[in-house]
């Protein structure tokens, strides 16, 4: 289950950094969290708000809904491969690729934060 676990996050990693980013817009701030395992840091680049507060409260949010979805995105590929064991490996990378696709737009319509980047703790 890490194993899996470990790939969906590499996906989020290379759907997210299709260019390398060394520095963030002056509109935006860069948060980062422990994931819930403690074994990643998961950074985000959040839009600031009216205030400093404001931002940093969203930061949390998104990180939490982040997370929420990468274990979605893992118990949906673990019950896909046991409804069919045939599944392919580009069926299960195209299912992951959606969810990651559809997690990253979703953090930012909801809470106006990126994912930077995702490193061992």
């Amino acid at each position: 289950m890490r194993y899996l676990l470990s790939m969906v996050v590499v996906l989020f990693g290379l759907v997210a950094c299709t260019e390398p980013t060394t520095q963030l817009p002056d509109n935006m701030t860069s948060y980062s969290y422990k994931t819930a395992d403690g074994e990643d840091i998961i950074s985000y680049g959040c839009v600031n708000g009216v205030t400093a507060a404001d931002t940093q409260k969203r930061s949390v949010s998104a990180h939490k809904y982040f997370e929420v979805r990468t274990k979605a995105t893992v118990d949906g590929v673990v019950k896909t491969v046991e409804r069919n064991p045939n599944v392919s490996q580009s069926q299960i990378d195209a299912q992951i690729k959606r969810d990651v696709e559809a997690t990253l737009e979703g953090m930012f319509d909801r809470y106006q934060c990126v994912l930077l980047d995702i490193r061992d703790a």
